[in-house]
């Protein structure tokens, strides 16, 4: 590692110095696109608001993800981004993002998505903890059928010689599921996926994708992803939805990975016998480690779940607009004021923004904090590891070893689903309240007791930025 190091240290110092193109601020405009508002900034990218217009009386509002300057520079990040690119480009489907444009600005790569007016599954999640409710069950039936559907598509795309591309989204997970106050699903993000054709790999000691939904293989890497991939992901967040607990999430990196890898997974009967029979059967095959025991493909799941007991959409955006009102009302003011504003005349991006555009991209922040859900490096942090802020979207995989780390962290659970034998119906009510006082008693740690498999949902961490942009999906 510290060969490579040097390698690329000694590359970098010879390689030509390349000119750092300035960020665009709006009202600036990037190619046909007027640049409204700064949304969300995460490692890698800027994330607009943007507007098309023309004379003719095209209006259209989208979102415009931009390559920061920095990384325009180093090679690796812009083919990372080109990959994203050409991967989103062949996916059409009603349950993925879609991509309408790409384009470069100075030097930097950008991609031009529909704008999504919504929350992340994270936020729902969160929303119905905060309110110490449980997420409607026909919801998240919904849910794991609708990312079942996106992901068949993704894992299904051609190339436009019409070759399998092979793609595998590495990094399903509640924040790259967006929930619209339409009603509409959709899975976003396929900045880490993998698929045939990639300008970059993954290095040697990468581990791509947050740790607490990370499969088997992703780890370990005896075996090549595939699909089968997400759909282990797939099971975690339909897992820890339906329980409202957290399965694999412990202290540290290292000990999240260990669970993953050989704590026992509770039987969803057991910790929640209210589910359907169906349900939990699906979510346990996708819980498989032996990648060769779960699904073939998404489209099974499909099959299995696509009944009556789910909402479909209108029931859906009842519920969205009812559970986030507030925001909601919010969304919509701003984004009439902006629809109402005068078209931005062409200037340079150095030219002094008018007070007036001012007045706009401020209401469009208000917009962006809920009508287009954070990337995953804004995205709620509880319910997935937290991003990382720099530039890499890789970390670092410690070694695993076969037995538990010593003296580990205990990952709470309830006593009661501590074994996976099967255990009574409770109501409802009983089990809200026997998970809210599990979530505040932390158990004393042990050396001679090892893990236990699953833990509750942690404290919310304080706001911030990440919350202030809430609401960016891509």
């Amino acid at each position: 590692m510290e060969r490579v190091a040097r390698a690329w240290h000694r590359e970098r110092m010879l390689a030509p110095e390349r000119r750092t193109p300035d960020l665009p601020r709006p009202p600036a405009r990037v190619d046909r696109y007027e640049l409204v508002a700064e949304v969300a900034q995460g490692g890698m990218a800027m994330v607009y608001a943007a507007r098309r217009r023309d004379l003719h009386g095209f209006d259209k509002l989208l979102a415009l993800k931009l390559l920061l300057p920095h990384l325009a520079r180093e090679d690796r990040f812009v083919d990372m981004f080109r990959d994203e690119l050409r991967i989103a480009a062949r996916i059409q489907h009603a349950n993925v993002v879609q991509v309408f444009d790409v384009g470069e600005h100075d030097g930097m790569p950008f991609m031009v998505m529909e704008y999504l007016r919504g929350r992340s599954f994270a936020s729902v999640l969160q929303r119905c903890e905060e309110r110490r409710e449980d997420v409607p069950r026909e919801l998240v039936i919904a849910v794991i059928v609708a990312v079942a559907e996106g992901l068949h598509a993704a894992h299904e795309a051609k190339s436009a010689d019409g070759e399998p591309l092979g793609v595998v989204h590495r990094d399903v997970s509640p924040q790259n599921v967006h929930l619209g106050f339409d009603g509409q699903i959709k899975v976003v993000d396929f900045g880490i996926a993998e698929a045939r054709g990639r300008l970059t790999s993954t290095r040697t000691g990468e581990v791509k994708g947050k740790m607490a939904y990370l499969a088997p293989e992703q780890i370990h890497r005896e075996r090549t992803i595939d699909r089968r991939t997400d759909l282990w992901a797939l099971g975690v967040m339909a897992w820890e939805a339906l329980t409202g607990r957290r399965l694999f999430r412990a202290d540290t990196d290292a000990t999240t990975m260990w669970n993953v890898m050989h704590a026992t997974i509770p039987d969803l009967r057991a910790v929640a016998p209210d589910v359907p029979d169906a349900v939990a059967d699906q979510v346990m095959a996708c819980l498989e480690r032996d990648m060769d025991l779960r699904p073939a493909s998404a489209a099974e799941i499909v099959r299995a779940l696509d009944a009556p007991d789910r909402w479909r959409a209108a029931a859906i955006a009842s519920w969205m607009s009812a559970s986030f009102a507030d925001e909601k009302a919010r969304d919509e003011d701003a984004l009439a004021k902006v629809l109402a504003s005068p078209p931005i005349v062409d200037a340079p991006v150095a030219t002094p923004r008018r007070a007036s555009v001012g007045l706009v991209a401020a209401a469009l922040v208000v917009l962006g904090a809920g009508g287009i859900a954070a990337w995953a490096a804004l995205s709620s942090a509880a319910y997935g590891d937290t991003p990382a802020t720099s530039p890499p979207v890789v970390e670092a995989a410690p070694v695993i070893a076969p037995a538990p780390p010593q003296a580990p962290p205990l990952i709470e659970a309830p006593p009661a689903i501590a074994e996976p034998a099967p255990v009574a119906p409770e109501p409802p009510r009983a089990r809200r309240a026997r998970s809210a006082r599990s979530s505040r008693e932390r158990e004393t740690e042990s050396a001679a007791t090892p893990p236990v498999t699953t833990a509750p949902t942690p404290p919310r961490a304080a706001s911030g930025r990440a919350e202030q942009l809430l609401g960016n999906p891509y």
